[in-house]
């Protein structure tokens, strides 16, 4: 099957399945074998599941069930994300169908900002079972403010109008909590993250373009002044955790879904970044490009998949990773119980991320690089439905974990980023 065929099935599936009835994207559908749908608390009976509570909307402590996670937990995420890949799908394409997905992907968005009270617009959360949560991140809203801001040459009047109060509230609303939040399990105080202050620097200045109040460009150039700004020297998760331990890797450390992380994060932040001053562009760059080479930490070039644990070393000649060796018997304590029992596990989020980053990467002036074209072609060739999965087990796994294989990824628009921004680049 030709990719233009694969990228024709995921577009089908995103519109035939991805939005609930109020119009609020699914994070996560459940692969029932004969049908597609969000997932029930009967289907995670017995499973290990993540367990916590989170302050409701009049502050009253409610559990998260695992359908309400699964199905919702990346909502806000998958609609932005989703916006921007159906903006670069109209731009292709200038389909007429291709901006009535555009509106409803934005429709996605102003259903979660209408969840909370009507003094807290700009807050848009994880909303767990389609109700206002206490719980949000800065990549949820980057995914967010990335899309709506891409829509904006194409949007109406009314959207537009909407698009820059919203984007203006996120940056308002963050900065008037002091980045913190207490999610009702845990309080996260996130101004001790540098990568995800510089998330909010980026957000603030692009508020700033928007609607030219000078608060937003004294909060982002306050936020660069404390965090720094991304650059080739400190760009990826892995830069990041060093910062906080220089030694962490001078030996062999054991780390989960570090290379994923910060991967698209760091690509959006540096194309929004181009966009807003272009004369930064060659610091971006080999921003990104540091971004790009570390985002594939953890790749399996026999599988050409990601592993979600692998182990990482500096030496003079930079990071080197290697899987789990086969006699490893350090418990994997990730904080999560569904995540701690397999060696040989494999995360296709990262893996999809990979394409689409490099397409923006060449989108935004960088320089072809013949290796990563290489994947490119390789993760995008491949793709089949086993790759739109969230994991796949690479051994034996417990029953009370097999539902990691179930879930369809939040981050299916990757494909379609990567696609329509690689036929502009000559990749396919």
């Amino acid at each position: 099957m030709k990719l233009g065929e694969k990228i024709g099935i995921i577009q089908q599936f995103l519109e035939s399945h991805q939005f609930a009835d109020n119009g609020i994207a699914y994070s996560m559908l459940r692969d029932c074998g004969d049908e597609f749908r969000p997932w029930q608390p009967e289907d995670l009976e017995g499973k290990s599941l993540r367990q916590f509570k989170f302050k409701g909307g009049r502050e009253q402590d409610r559990i998260v069930s695992g359908a309400d996670w699964l199905n919702n937990e990346n909502s806000t995420y998958f609609s932005g994300s989703c916006l921007f890949a159906q903006v670069r799908c109209y731009e292709a394409t200038r389909n007429p169908s291709a901006l009535e997905e555009c509106k409803r992907a934005l429709r996605s968005l102003k259903g979660i900002s209408a969840l909370p009270p009507e003094r807290s617009f700009g807050w848009l959360c994880k909303p767990f079972g389609m109700m206002v949560t206490t719980e949000s991140s800065p990549d949820q809203n980057l995914a967010a403010v990335s899309g709506m801001r891409a829509y904006l040459p194409h949007a109406d009047d009314a959207d537009r109008d909407w698009i820059i109060s919203m984007i203006c509230a996120i940056a308002g609303y963050w900065h008037r909590i002091d980045y913190q939040l207490d999610f009702g399990h845990i309080f996260w105080d996130m101004r001790k993250s540098p990568g995800h202050m510089r998330i909010m620097q980026v957000i603030n200045q692009v508020a700033f373009e928007l609607e030219g109040d000078s608060h937003y460009s004294e909060v982002a150039a306050g936020l660069a002044a404390e965090y720094g700004e991304i650059s080739s020297g400190e760009s990826s998760q892995f830069d990041l955790m060093q910062r906080l331990n220089p030694a962490i890797f001078s030996n062999w450390t054991t780390t989960s879904e570090a290379a994923s992380a910060g991967l698209l994060f760091v690509l959006h932040c540096g194309r929004l970044l181009i966009d807003l001053a272009p004369e930064n562009r060659k610091t971006l760059l080999a921003a990104m490009e540091r971004a790009l080479l570390h985002g594939l930490i953890g790749f399996d070039e026999s599988t050409h998949m990601h592993r979600y644990y692998q182990q990482v070393r500096k030496d003079a000649d930079g990071l080197h990773w290697r899987p789990l060796p086969e006699d490893f018997d350090e418990p994997i304590r990730t904080g999560v119980p569904f995540f701690e029992a397999s060696r040989d596990l494999f995360y296709l989020d990262p893996t999809s991320r990979f394409p689409a980053a490099y397409s923006i990467y060449l989108t935004c002036g960088g320089d072809p690089n013949s290796h990563y074209e290489g994947i490119w072609k390789t993760i995008m060739g491949e793709l089949d439905f086993s790759r739109l999965h969230w994991f796949i087990a690479g051994n034996e796994i417990d029953l009370s974990r097999d539902y990691l294989f179930s879930g369809i990824t939040s981050e299916l628009s990757n494909y379609l980023v990567a696609y329509w921004l690689g036929k502009s680049q000559g990749l396919c």
